[in-house]
């Protein structure tokens, strides 16, 4: 009972200093709601469909590739803290397309180094100075026929950390790339 009692005490003391940083600044948050690491495969209806292994005919498979809405801010503190929010207005935004780089659309700048670090080392503490944010929105709708079905979004391109919402609702927060996350009770059918 007394080591319990240790635990608990040290984990509310740990969660009271970490309370007051950026999700993006705790080390302690590196995923929430990722699925578990498996091998890539895909589900097709038929046997036929399997063999050709083309995944643009999958039945079970959407792709989100094409033009979103994008908010590009230099600073973090200048990001669009409600746009996940469904009531959002993103009409004036840009158009860029998913998947890209959003500094080959002309939004910051390349940041190329091997051997110098371009930021002040303030660590868990990221530099509010330049630490550019992309905010991306996209509809999509979720054929009917995968109602009842498992639905999970495969993010391949992301290569920084994100949030993920769906229907103004948080799904998940990331530092990896290229994972699954379910969207299943998120859905709206």
């Amino acid at each position: 009972m007394k080591r319990l009692y240790v635990i608990m005490v040290l984990t509310l003391m740990l969660n009271a200093v970490v309370s007051g940083q950026n999700d993006w600044e705790n080390p302690e948050i590196f995923q929430i709601n990722r699925e578990k690491a498996r091998a890539t495969f895909h589900a097709f209806s038929n046997v036929e469909k399997a063999l050709k292994n083309d995944v643009s005919s999958a039945d079970y498979i959407k792709c989100l590739n094409g033009n979103w809405k994008f908010s590009y801010v230099e600073k973090a503190s200048e990001r669009p803290l409600d746009f996940y929010k469904t009531e959002y207005d993103v009409s004036a935004w840009d158009e860029i397309v998913v998947p890209g780089n959003w500094e080959l659309y002309g939004y910051g700048f390349p940041n190329y180094t091997n051997r110098i670090y371009p930021f002040k080392k303030d660590q868990p503490r990221i530099e509010d100075k330049y630490s550019p944010v992309g905010s991306y929105v996209t509809w999509f709708d979720v054929p009917e026929n995968w109602s009842g079905r498992e639905v999970y979004l495969q993010l391949g391109s992301v290569k920084s950390g994100y949030y993920l919402w769906l229907n103004g609702k948080k799904v998940a927060i990331a530092r990896i790339q290229n994972c699954r996350r379910s969207l299943t009770s998120h859905l709206i059918w």
